[in-house]
């Protein structure tokens, strides 16, 4: 099943690792 909620954190915790990720770089 589609949960918006669910996408939208995922799509933070994604951000959150590629701007940490980012940093590390």
């Amino acid at each position: 099943a589609f949960d918006p909620l669910a996408d939208k954190a995922l799509a933070i915790r994604t951000c959150n690792r590629v701007c940490q990720w980012v940093k590390d770089v």
